[in-house]
């Protein structure tokens, strides 16, 4: 599985990337299941990919994320590095 994710969270990164070469400025990174995952899963399976996302933007963009029913897992969104 952590193989899939990180070959995915790569895919995500250069495209991103790509988008940000040909003039966007901001990035939204839409993580709409990961509500459904309590924080231990959150933070074993869905932060470190977006963090790996986030870090191959840098500065180069606006960085956004979104995660629909997030209360239960706030605290571990902000460790990924969204603006």
């Amino acid at each position: 599985m952590h193989a899939l994710l990180d070959k995915l969270s790569s895919t995500v990164s250069s495209y991103l990337l790509f988008q940000i070469e040909s003039g966007a400025q901001v990035i939204q990174l839409f993580d709409t299941w990961a509500g459904e995952l309590n924080r231990k899963d959150y933070e074993e399976f869905a932060l470190p990919y977006a963090r790996k996302i986030f870090d191959a933007i840098g500065s180069r963009a606006h960085r956004i994320i979104y995660v629909n029913g997030c209360a239960s897992i706030l605290e571990s969104i902000t460790a990924t590095g969204a603006d």
